[in-house]
């Protein structure tokens, strides 16, 4: 398996900021640490980046319908970089939530009524984020359970292991050649660009899934549903 000195060590060479054979000093390889968190960082944020799902289960609060989340926050976690599902639970038994967008969310009438939650928007700031639960819970019972991306923890010593899958190990010294470039100069040639591109490409395509918004209430937020086209 791939260490992170095997990968910053190549995209040194690939920048020809080292010669081949050379030990990388401990300078260059702070930078190259650096540089590749900040683009595993970057790549997170995109439909078809990395990152880790985690779940997690909060308690809510009768008639509160929004709760910051975030490091420090009321739910005190790393801020997601997106809830892909959520559900609440009561009594044992759980209910799905439809994940709303802005518009979505904007079109409800009335945000105050209370029941059992139906739908969650999540509004991500830069260092914390919102969630809004609408119905807003009538009971202290409900448990909330969000499914969420988070971003991989760091990288701290060139000998640790990358642990990624594999198609990381050919994009990432390219890329981070790139990302190099304008920290230590010079011009890159052709070919690195040229397979930066293409292996972030290939990335994406392995990691690319087709989705589709699920609305888990039909009936009771629209009036249009279709059983068999299901929405």
């Amino acid at each position: 398996m791939a260490t992170v000195l095997d990968i910053v060590s190549r995209a040194l060479r690939l920048g020809g900021w080292v010669d081949p054979g050379s030990t990388v000093g401990p300078g260059e390889m702070a930078s190259g640490i650096e540089a590749l968190n900040g683009l595993l960082k970057g790549l997170a944020t995109t439909e078809q980046g990395l990152y880790k799902t985690i779940g997690e289960t909060f308690d809510l609060v009768a008639d509160t319908g929004s709760y910051a989340i975030g490091s420090g926050q009321t739910f005190d976690t790393v801020l997601p970089y997106k809830i892909h599902s959520a559900y609440v639970s009561v009594d044992d038994i759980d209910y799905p939530l439809s994940i709303d967008n802005l518009r979505d969310y904007d079109l409800l009438d009335d945000k105050t009524i209370t029941g059992v939650p139906t739908r969650l928007y999540f509004d991500r700031g830069p260092e914390t984020g919102t969630i809004y639960l609408y119905t807003v819970p009538s009971l202290s019972t409900y448990d909330l359970t969000i499914r969420s991306s988070k971003p991989l923890t760091d990288y701290v010593l060139s000998s640790e292991d990358l642990g990624l899958p594999p198609e990381y190990e050919q994009m990432l010294p390219f890329n981070l050649a790139v990302d190099l470039q304008g920290e230590f100069g010079g011009q890159l040639s052709p070919i690195v660009m040229q397979r930066a591109q293409q292996t972030l490409s290939m990335l994406k395509r392995v990691h690319l899934q087709p989705t589709q918004r699920l609305n888990v209430n039909p009936i009771q937020s629209r009036d249009d549903f279709d059983i068999v086209r299901g929405y």
